[in-house]
This record gives C-alpha cells, sequence and structure tokens, in this order.
C-alpha cells in the first residue's frame, strides 16, 4: 500500500481561511455603496476571488504552481492598489505569511 503524506495543519488553515475570505469578497460586492466604487471593481473583485479560489484548491492538493500563481497575483493587486493610493503595508502582512509557509511546503508538494 502507497504510504501517503498527511497535508501539514498550516497549509489546512491557509486554505480553510482562503476559502472563507473568497466568500467574504463575493459577499463584499453586495454591500458597498455604489457612489463609493467605480463600475470596473466589481468585475476585478470577482476575477480576484475566482484566482484565489484556483490558488487554494491548487494548494490544498500540494500543487507547486498554486504558490507561484498566488505570489504573482499578490504582486499585481499590490501595483493595482499603490495605483489607486489605496495601498498599505498591512494589506500584505497576510499574503506574505501565505508565501512563506507555501514556499516552506514546496518541497513536499507535486507539480
Amino acid at each position: 500500500m502507497i504510504n501517503k503524506k498527511e497535508k501539514p495543519l498550516a497549509i489546512k488553515i491557509i486554505c480553510t481561511l482562503g476559502f472563507i475570505a473568497v466568500l467574504l469578497v463575493l459577499f463584499s460586492i453586495y454591500t458597498m455603496p455604489n457612489y463609493l466604487i467605480d463600475s470596473w471593481y466589481p468585475p476585478y473583485l470577482i476575477l480576484s476571488a475566482l484566482i484565489i479560489m484556483a490558488c487554494m484548491v491548487a494548494f490544498w492538493h500540494m500543487k507547486r504552481w498554486a504558490i507561484y500563481l498566488y505570489a504573482a497575483f499578490v504582486v499585481l493587486n499590490q501595483m493595482l492598489l499603490f495605483h489607486m493610493e489605496v495601498s498599505s503595508i498591512y494589506y500584505m502582512i497576510l499574503p506574505v505569511i501565505i508565501i512563506i509557509i507555501g514556499t516552506m511546503h514546496l518541497k513536499n508538494s507535486i507539480q
């Protein structure tokens, strides 16, 4: 019988919190006042939620490309926030933690 490695607890927690974050992002689209946001922002939030969902599903399955896609998304998202002049170092704390934990477990992942 094949001995499967158990998923690290950190990855289980990150993925669970990521799935909750996707739901909160989608919920926030309906709760934002229309006069505060531009017309392109809700579709961008939906696209962001889909990318994060894909990353979390792949991260759950220990796919190596998930951490690379998530890191690229975080960089592009931070550039957009910087362009909108709403960027903050606090927006980077959780993504950086996720990327660090993901790279620590990269050697255990599959392609």
